[in-house]
């Protein structure tokens, strides 16, 4: 866990006066079901989350993974109504392996709610934001995966990205190719 990052953050967000942003440091899947109520959260970003020990063909679902069914499960919990989640990576599988996590999570709460569960929600978990591109793009520049939009290059204002920025990823590692989800609470 680097706490320097969130010290970094914070500074930042106290010295530009932000007055809407949270920092927690920590684990994560901890942090998310402990300490944030649910239908709190307006918009999750997810930047360059560690992908799983795996070659990510078979639904890696690694303990030091931690996108996981469950953890999309949390963050739909936290989510405000029309919430949104927004995760950027440069790891093209990776991306793949995520939409096609939050596919079958849809798959499985129309299938729990065609069951007669009030709580599955009538479309799945999350649907992708539509009409969207990464910058410097064309609005041909993405994918459906199972269903899930899967955008290349970064993400602009319309998914929530106010200004570009270096983050500390990007100073470590030089690399041409960005993906992005943007997926809305159902």
């Amino acid at each position: 866990l680097r706490y320097d990052r969130c010290h970094s953050i914070f500074s930042r967000a106290v010295f530009e006066e932000v007055e809407n942003l949270a920092v927690l440091g920590g684990d994560a899947f901890q942090i998310l079901p402990n300490h944030i109520p649910p239908a709190s959260v307006d918009h999750n970003f997810v930047n360059f989350p560690e992908p799983p020990q795996t070659n990510m063909t078979d639904g890696a679902e690694s303990h030091f993974h931690l996108l996981t069914a469950e953890f999309f499960r949390e963050m739909h919990r936290v989510l405000k109504e029309e919430g949104r989640l927004t995760i950027l990576h440069d790891e093209y599988r990776y991306c793949c392996l995520l939409a096609r996590t939050v596919a079958a999570l849809n798959a499985a709460a129309r299938e729990e709610h065609s069951a007669g569960s009030a709580a599955a929600g009538d479309g799945g978990l999350f649907q992708s934001v539509l009409g969207l591109r990464g910058k410097g793009k064309t609005k041909d520049q993405n994918e459906d995966i199972e269903g899930i939009r899967l955008y290349h290059g970064v993400p602009g204002k319309k998914s929530g990205h106010i200004v570009r920025s270096s983050s500390y990823f990007d100073q470590l590692w030089e690399t041409k190719d960005r993906f992005f989800l943007v997926l809305a609470k159902q």
